[in-house]
């Protein structure tokens, strides 16, 4: 048999495999790596609202245990005061230092989904400034003070873009 009339073609290599479309298992690698991303850029932006919640609450927490071991009305009333103001501060407001009552708590209530608990600010309306005043309030109403101070802290948000402005004001 002549090998010249056979119609044999010479070897040749199969097509180069095509990087698109994708195998199922690179579609799950991308849609993995896609949602980790969203989720970490959304659990990175929460960082700061839940370092200062930590840091109040903590605070919060030092305020109550020195009331219960000392029992001093004045001490808690100012504690309570200079927290807020700092959360103030925190929330962007220069003029939170030396504002005082409705000012204050108009200051306050963007940084929450709740407002300001009444009793809170009647415990720091004038009981900071006047020894008087504070030992004026009972025991019963210093612990609910803290109590729903410590529920309106639990919701606290704080923006991002202040926090990253005004780091002097860490709670």
């Amino acid at each position: 048999m002549n090998t010249t009339e056979l119609p044999l073609r010479d070897i040749h290599l199969p097509e180069p495999v095509s990087w698109w479309p994708m195998a199922m298992g690179w579609w799950l690698c991308v849609g993995t790596l896609l949602l980790a991303g969203v989720l970490l850029a959304w659990w990175w932006r929460g960082a700061p609202s839940r370092r200062a919640r930590r840091a109040a609450l903590g605070e919060l927490t030092t305020i109550e245990n020195d009331y219960a071991s000392h029992g001093d009305g004045h001490a808690c009333a100012q504690g309570l005061s200079r927290l807020l103001r700092r959360l103030a501060l925190l929330a962007g407001e220069p003029c939170a230092a030396h504002s005082r009552g409705e000012s204050l708590h108009s200051v306050l209530a963007g940084l929450s989904k709740t407002h300001l608990p009444l009793d809170v600010l009647d415990v720091v309306r004038d009981a900071p400034y006047s020894p008087a005043a504070a030992t004026a309030i009972d025991a019963a109403r210093y612990r609910a003070a803290t109590a729903s101070l410590r529920g309106w802290l639990k919701r606290l948000r704080v923006p991002r873009q202040t926090t990253a402005s005004a780091p002097h004001a860490a709670v």
